[in-house]
C-alpha cells in the first residue's frame, strides 16, 4: 500500500470513528435518524438514533432498548471497519482496508434497509404512525423522511443527512485507501 493509500485509510477511519462518537455528543446534528413530535396533550418528544445508542427525550419510552440494539450493530460495524482500516495502513495488508471500508459503509446502510423492509419494532412503529396519518388526514408519507403538521400538531422524522453520511464518507475513504497500492 502506498503512502497515499495509508493516509486515506487512516483519514477514513478517523472520519468514521468521529461520525459515530459525535452522534453521542451532539445527536441533533450527528444522529443517523430522528423523530420529533408535538402532539399537544398527547405528548411531545424527540428520538435520535446514533451509531452507539439512542437518545429519547421521554425516559418512559419502551422502544429505547430495542432501538439501541438495532443501531448498535451498525455503530459497531463502523468502528470495526475503522479498526481494520487502521491495521491495514499499519501492516500494508490491502484486503483489510477494503473490508474495513465496506463495513463502515454497510453499518449505517443497515438502518435504511431495516426501515424500508419494516423489520424492527421501531420501523413498525414509525410505519404504523405513517399509515395512521395516511388514513386520518390523507396523503402519502415516506418512512425515510417527512413532515406533517395540522391543527397545531407536528411531526418530523427522517434520516439525518450529516450524521448518516459521515460514516459512509469515512468508509469510502477507507475503501479507496485500502485498495490503493
Amino acid at each position: 500500500m502506498g503512502n497515499v493509500g495509508r493516509v486515506l485509510a487512516i483519514i477514513g477511519a478517523a472520519v468514521g470513528i468521529a461520525g459515530v462518537l459525535l452522534g453521542l455528543v451532539i445527536p441533533i446534528i450527528f444522529s443517523w435518524y430522528h423523530v420529533d413530535l408535538d402532539l399537544g396533550v398527547y405528548g411531545t418528544g424527540e428520538l435520535f438514533l446514533t451509531g452507539l445508542g439512542t437518545t429519547i427525550s421521554d425516559p418512559s419510552s419502551t422502544l429505547e432498548d430495542e432501538i439501541a440494539i438495532l443501531v448498535l450493530v451498525g455503530g459497531i460495524m463502523v468502528l470495526a471497519g475503522a479498526g481494520l482500516c487502521i491495521v491495514s495502513a499499519a501492516t500494508e495488508i490491502k484486503p483489510l482496508g477494503i473490508i474495513g471500508g465496506i463495513l463502515m459503509i454497510v453499518g449505517p446502510t443497515m438502518l435504511i434497509v431495516d426501515l424500508l423492509l419494516v423489520g424492527s419494532d421501531f420501523a413498525k412503529s414509525v410505519d404504523d404512525v405513517l399509515e395512521f396519518l395516511e388514513y386520518a388526514v390523507g396523503g402519502s408519507y415516506n418512512i425515510l423522511f417527512g413532515t406533517w403538521s395540522e391543527y397545531g400538531y407536528f411531526m418530523d422524522w427522517g434520516i439525518n443527512f450529516i450524521g448518516f453520511s459521515i460514516p459512509i464518507a469515512g468508509g469510502i475513504l477507507g475503501l479507496i485507501g485500502g485498495a490503493t497500492t
